[in-house]
């Protein structure tokens, strides 16, 4: 949203600067346009609830074949005058609405990236000397702003033909102001050109780190899949499942295609890691950390005794989360 204080102030500038132009043609013998109607300009500028519709407006002023006409009239370039000052204003406004949206999105980024302050910690020292010249470059372009609003108000108070030198004099003032406006804005292109970098930096830092995850996710997920396989590759007696006097409805495919039963709650592990969904690796992963999480020691399952899980079966999910504790990249 804009500011509403600058821009009722600048709309009361321009507004004044109309009714000094309506007062010097009521002074005048004679028009010097009759066919210059300001009433349509006074009706658009109290509509205005915007900077860049206060923007379009100065632009269709400036570029209109009447007032054109009337600013290379004699006495008149002091109007055209006001009229480029009051612009510059409205620039200055606008550039600088931009910044501060610009500097609140990247205080937000730095606050959800302060997690991370380790791996970028030689940025820090770079970002808070970059902060305190954000920081006095405000102060500065506050100050130049109220300077030009004084200016401003100088020029629109001042009456044609009364003192010549005073016209030149501000016409100087105006010209450093406006030097002083375009080497603050060249700061900040400047720190806005160094924000970009550092956010290059991270975003590949992220991508490293990323790449780096997958890697170790698909690694510990096929060292469990791994015991799964060898463990029910075996029969009973030689260290297989035991799957009690019901035995088991859930199987799986071993290596050699070959199918093999297996206890319910190893069948969902399984298939979470084989699973071709669309889930990435870490959230294949952290599924596989919750559901080990919740083995408990005195697991039983099946109905009167039949198809229960049995000791064996709890000891291996809890071996599993052991070796999950020791090689997962989450823990």
């Amino acid at each position: 949203m804009p500011d509403v204080n600058k821009l009722d102030s600048l709309k009361n500038l321009v507004h004044q600067w109309l009714e000094s132009i309506r007062r010097s043609e009521l002074d005048r013998w004679a028009r010097l346009l009759p066919g210059l109607n300001l009433e349509i300009f006074q009706r658009r500028l109290k509509k205005l609830d915007s900077l860049d519709g206060l923007q379009e407006l100065l632009d269709d002023i400036q570029q209109h074949e009447l007032f054109q006409k009337y600013f290379r009239m004699p006495g008149s370039v002091v109007f055209e005058c006001q009229l480029d000052f009051v612009s510059n204003l409205c620039e200055h406004e606008q550039t600088k609405q931009k910044h501060q949206k610009h500097q609140e999105h990247q205080e937000h980024q730095e606050h959800q990236e302060h997690q991370e302050h380790q791996e970028h910690q030689e940025h820090q020292e770079h970002q808070g000397s970059q902060k305190q010249s954000r920081s006095k470059l405000r102060a500065e372009r506050a100050k130049t702003h109220s300077a030009r609003l004084k200016l401003l108000e100088a020029i629109s108070s001042y009456k044609y033909g009364k003192n010549k030198e005073n016209i030149s004099l501000l016409e100087a003032e105006l010209d450093k102001k406006n030097q002083l406006l375009r080497e603050q804005q060249q700061k900040v292109e400047e720190l806005q050109q160094q924000n970009r970098l550092l956010e290059q930096q991270l975003l590949e830092q992220k991508s490293e780190k990323a790449e780096a995850g997958a890697e170790d996710c698909l690694s510990w997920l096929e060292l469990l899949k791994q015991d799964i396989l060898k463990k029910a590759a075996l029969g009973p007696e030689e260290g297989g499942f035991k799957l009690g006097v019901g035995g088991s409805k859930f199987q799986i495919l071993l290596a050699d295609g070959v199918p093999a039963k297996v206890p319910e709650r190893v069948f969902k592990l399984f298939n979470c890691i084989e699973s071709r969904d669309h889930r990435s690796l870490e959230e294949k992963s952290k599924e596989v950390e919750d559901m080990l999480a919740t083995v408990k020691g005195d697991h039983q399952s099946g109905f009167l005794f039949l198809g229960r899980t049995h000791t064996d079966t709890n000891d291996f999910l809890k071996g599993l989360k052991g070796k999950m504790d020791s090689v997962s990249p989450s823990m």
